[in-house]
């Protein structure tokens, strides 16, 4: 049987309600029919899906993330929905993401910064954007400065000065300093999108607040981003330059070696191409941090420092000296550039291949700020620099700067001299000003360079590297002459011994900043003329000026390796046929005492043997200072011998002369504390035994006095000193007893003092000498 067919599917109608009629149509087909009379139709599909679809949201009772999502939802009516509900979502998002973790919201804040609508909202996301980050580090601190600069390219200046700014100065007293470093950072990272005029005022002032900061971090950072900002002023901006350069070498003066080191390699170079371009480079940038020198000079040998005080002092004089080299290149450069045979030089003598070269920049030119412009670059490059620094060569060793600068400085109308001036104002600008100046500050009344080698050296590093940048023909036709000049102008100073004082201060930077950068020859012949004059008092010179060649030439051989050129100049002026000259040299001699030993062996000591044999008895005097001074620092044992045996000759041969015997004790005091103890015992103490002995034969009381008298100051001296028993006991003691011998010419203390001494000398050496004789009756 055929099975009977199942219920359709579905609810069955109720009874109570027929179905509804379907509506008559015309015949079709069955297809049609089909469509026609199915319940899916688009009307009963309708009502189907009206029936069952999800109640709408009631949008007066809905939460802020329904509100957000519907936002979403209806993103394709409103273009910008999408960035109001992520701009509403994230500081609530913010709050519950871990700290280290919030580094990847970043893309999400500075979407939503960069198109939001609302000021309000994208205040608020400004805001939290740098706070987000509780510390931010290097790698994090980039990123923000590079949505920032992003942002800031897109909204325009105007929208990055209300929004982005005032942020940046609401966290310049933040308690972080990495946020106070992006403080700093913004403002490098964003100069280039403000209006022209915010930055050297604006700008500046925002890194100007946190110069002073107590991180280390926040100041090296201020220096790296003024510098950046400094690229970005304009010619305009120039009655800034004085402001900005107070803060440039405020950081140059930086206690932390990473500050002023970055300002050094940064700030300098930012200033001087801006300088340069505003035309201020020479009278404004380069002389004021001269002057800066000479007030951290005078700082520094202020009287009452404390020892980390003067450190630190020297240290930034040090800075600004090391700042200044780099100006004195630049320097060299602005002279080159604007020499009248500059442009024809190139024109005429450039070879085929430095034809390709480009064009030597010029001096005065508008200083381009724009974003992606590589800095201007000065710095010739040798195949520009060679030519011209030769032609300049020949300039100067042809006498042809002279005519002009006597029309230009000295005489002549003043069409002539402005004439002059314009036609090549920075080398004129030199000869006129700067030399003068330093010649000026170096021998100005207020200061005293004798109480501290450190500044004299530092001084004279400016002027040799100064001499060294314009070559050898400058130093020799200009430099020299105009140094020798300021000397020859002290003899008319009023009182004299104000012209002495200033000698005396110049006379370090000329041997040391002037001579020492000229051929060796030179040096000699000018050093030998130098001295000769000094020694014979002659050209105004006194005597005391020795003091200075002597602390010169020390610094001639510690930073500039010249002994051997200076063990020469003394050789030749050991044969000297005046007295003073060899007298001099002697003392000149002190300074070399201390070289290689083998210089002192085969130089310094056969000069001192000759002068201390010398036939004029002064010559003779002064001879034994100097020998002392050697076996003091001269630790080699054949030079120790070879001036004990000179020391043994000088006391047999002038055994009755008091005063040689008396300079012979003082040595022997003077150096007891740091010979070796081999030359202490065997010649200094042997020799001031005899000494006694021959003094107590000597006639005249009062000499007899005054050598005894220099003998105990002697033995006193050996106090600390450690010495053998058996020394004591055979030299020492001996020495004294015969001492003790002329009391009567001893004040009573002195006789009481050398009571006790030989009293306590004999118990050192009586437990010594008690046991040998019980060894010697056993």
């Amino acid at each position: 049987p055929s099975p009977s067919p199942s219920p359709s599917p579905g609810p069955s109608p109720s009874p109570s309600r027929p179905p509804p009629a379907l509506p008559s149509s015309p015949p079709s087909s069955p297809s049609s029919s089909a469509t026609t009379s199915s319940p899916f139709s688009p009307s009963a599909s309708r009502r189907i899906f009206s029936e069952i679809r999800a109640p709408s949201l009631d949008l007066s009772t809905g939460s802020r993330v329904a509100l957000q999502i519907l936002r979403v939802a209806e993103s394709e009516k409103d273009p910008l929905g999408m960035v109001k509900a992520v701009g509403e979502a994230v500081p609530h998002v913010t709050s519950g993401v871990i700290l280290s973790k919030r580094e990847e919201l970043l893309p999400i804040f500075f979407a939503a910064v960069k198109q939001h609508p609302d000021a309000a909202v994208r205040d608020e996301l400004t805001k939290l954007l740098f706070n987000v980050i509780l510390k931010p580090n290097s790698e994090q601190r980039q990123m923000i400065m590079c949505g920032c600069a992003s942002i800031a390219s897109f909204i325009g200046p105007i929208r990055t000065e209300m929004e982005l700014l005032p942020q940046c100065w609401e966290q310049t007293t933040d308690k972080y300093e990495e946020r106070r470093v992006l403080v700093a950072e913004s403002c490098g990272a964003l100069c280039a999108f403000i209006r022209s005029e915010l930055r050297p005022s604006l700008m500046l002032s925002i890194l100007e607040q946190l110069i002073d900061d107590r991180s280390k971090l926040v100041r090296e950072a201020v220096a790296r981003n003024l510098a950046h900002l400094i690229t970005f002023f304009e010619v305009r901006d120039v009655d800034k330059l004085r402001h900005t350069q107070h803060i440039a070498f405020k950081l140059l003066k930086d206690n932390e070696s990473i500050v002023h080191r970055t300002a050094q390699f940064t700030v300098v170079p930012a200033l001087a191409d801006w300088a340069d371009g505003c035309g201020r480079f020479c009278n404004g940038l380069f002389m004021d941090l001269f002057l800066a020198i000479d007030a951290a000079a005078a700082h520094a040998i202020a009287t009452g420092l404390s020892r980390v005080e003067y450190e630190m002092r020297i240290r930034q004089l040090q800075t600004l000296v090391d700042a200044m080299s780099y100006l004195l290149y630049r320097l060299r450069e602005i002279v080159l550039t604007s020499a009248p045979f500059a442009s024809n030089y190139f024109k005429t003598r450039m070879s085929e291949k430095q034809k390709h070269l480009p064009p030597v920049p010029l001096p005065g030119s508008t200083h381009q700020n724009k974003w992606d412009d590589p800095p201007v670059e000065t710095i010739l490059i040798p195949l520009q620099s060679e030519p011209l620094q030769k032609a300049f060569a020949d300039f100067c060793k042809r006498g042809e700067w002279k005519e002009g600068w006597e029309r230009g400085g000295k005489g002549g109308e003043e069409g002539e001299r402005k004439e002059n001036r314009e036609e090549w104002e920075p080398f004129y600008w030199i000869v006129n000003s700067l030399v003068p100046k330093m010649v000026d500050v170096i021998s100005s009344s207020d200061r005293d360079f004798e109480s501290t080698q450190i500044v004299i050296s530092r001084f004279s590093h400016i002027i040799s590297r100064f001499c060294v940048c314009f070559g050898q023909e400058f130093t020799r036709e200009i430099v020299y002459p105009l140094f020798m000049d300021e000397i020859t102008k002290t003899n008319y100073c009023v009182p004299a011994k104000d012209g002495e004082i200033k000698r005396n201060r110049i006379l370090p930077a000329l041997l040391v900043g002037v001579l020492s950068t000229l051929e060796k020859e030179e040096i000699s012949s000018h050093l030998k003329e130098i001295i000769a004059n000094i020694t014979l008092q002659e050209e105004g010179w006194s005597y005391s000026a020795l003091n200075c060649v002597k602390s010169s030439l020390l610094l001639l051989c510690r930073l500039r390796g010249l002994e051997e050129v200076i063990l020469d100049l003394l050789w030749d002026l050991v044969v000297h046929p005046t007295t003073q000259v060899r007298m001099g040299v002697l003392v000149l001699f002190d300074v070399l005492v201390d070289s290689d030993t083998e210089l002192a062996k085969k130089r310094v000591l056969p000069a001192l043997v000759s002068l201390s044999r010398d036939q004029d008895r002064n010559v003779r005097y002064a001879a034994i200072k100097p020998l002392g001074t050697l076996a003091m620092n001269c630790t080699d044992q054949s030079v120790s011998e070879k001036v004990g045996l000179q020391f043994d000759q000088i006391i047999a041969e002038n055994s009755m002369n008091s005063a040689l015997l008396i300079e012979v004790i003082s040595t022997f005091k003077r150096i007891i504390p740091n010979v070796p103890s081999s030359f202490r015992e065997a010649n200094i103490l042997q020799n001031l035994n005899l000494i006694a002995e021959k003094n107590h034969a000597i006639s005249s009381s009062k000499n007899r006095g005054e050598v005894a008298e220099a003998l105990f100051t002697a033995y006193r001296a050996f106090d600390g000193c450690r010495i053998t028993p058996e020394a004591i006991e055979g030299i020492f003691i001996p020495g004294l007893r015969m001492l003790s011998k002329d009391n009567e010419y001893l004040s009573p203390h002195t006789q009481t003092t050398l009571a006790r001494m030989l009293k306590d000398m004999e118990r050192v050496v009586a437990p010594s000498s008690s046991s040998f004789s019980s060894s010697s009756k056993s």
